[in-house]
């Protein structure tokens, strides 16, 4: 992106290193760009990617086959025909998500999206969640667990989220949805959980098991030993 006279490399991901067919800038300050993996839209951080799915005829964008018209319609020429867009508005949130269903150790927790939940450190869990857009088949989540991820991770389209085998402690859960097309990501929903030590790998039991031990181990040495006098 050009600033003060100076160009700088933007940073996209996968889309970084690939060649790009056309460019187009819309009255909203938005860039748009196609390449071999569809057409794509960037501004201030933000990257938005559309296909087939979203309404083009084909992912495949033709050499400069991107215009904005003085209504701020985007056309794009494809493989498969020609596309034009409604007059482009800047996007809007997608609705936070919300845990649908809650399973800890395969019971069913009867509670509606819980704000909290906990769990031993030998147990696991499994959410659901879902956001309120429709349709719903083209909502895309990703979560981010505060001192465990350093970054968002994609979860499964169908909103599943698998926990266990972590540390004892406190954590938060955050889990955004965002639906295809001219939508941002959504807010994200904050869970707090707390992952218990199981009982027997506390340090009172072990102290408690030690001591038994000790008492047993004396006891039969006394034994032993006015037994042999």
């Amino acid at each position: 992106m050009a600033s003060q006279g100076s160009y700088n490399r933007v940073d996209l991901g996968s889309l970084t290193g690939t060649p790009v067919k056309a460019v187009a800038i819309d009255s909203l300050g938005y860039v748009w760009f196609a390449n071999n993996q569809g057409l794509h839209r960037y501004r201030n951080g933000n990257l938005m990617s559309f296909n087939e799915r979203t309404g083009l005829p084909a992912k495949t964008v033709s050499y400069r086959g991107l215009m904005v018209d003085s209504r701020n319609r985007l056309w794009v020429g494809t493989v498969a025909g020609l596309a034009v867009s409604s007059p482009l508005m800047h996007p809007r949130k997608t609705m936070s998500p919300g845990i649908r269903s809650l399973m800890i150790n395969n019971v069913l927790v009867d509670k509606v999206n819980p704000e909290s939940f906990e769990f031993s450190n030998k147990g696991f869990v499994n959410l659901k969640v879902s956001s309120p857009e429709f349709p719903a088949k083209y909502l895309k989540y990703e979560r981010w667990i505060e001192g465990v991820d350093t970054a968002w991770v994609i979860i499964p389209d169908d909103g599943d989220i698998v926990l266990g085998s972590m540390k004892p402690g406190s954590y938060v859960l955050k889990i955004r949805a965002r639906q295809t097309g001219n939508f941002l990501n959504s807010d994200p929903a904050l869970i707090s959980f707390r992952v218990n030590r199981i009982w027997y790998e506390r340090w009172y039991v072990i102290l408690l098991v030690l001591s038994v031990f000790v008492l047993f181990d004396a006891d039969y040495t006394t034994s032993f030993a006015s037994v042999k006098n």
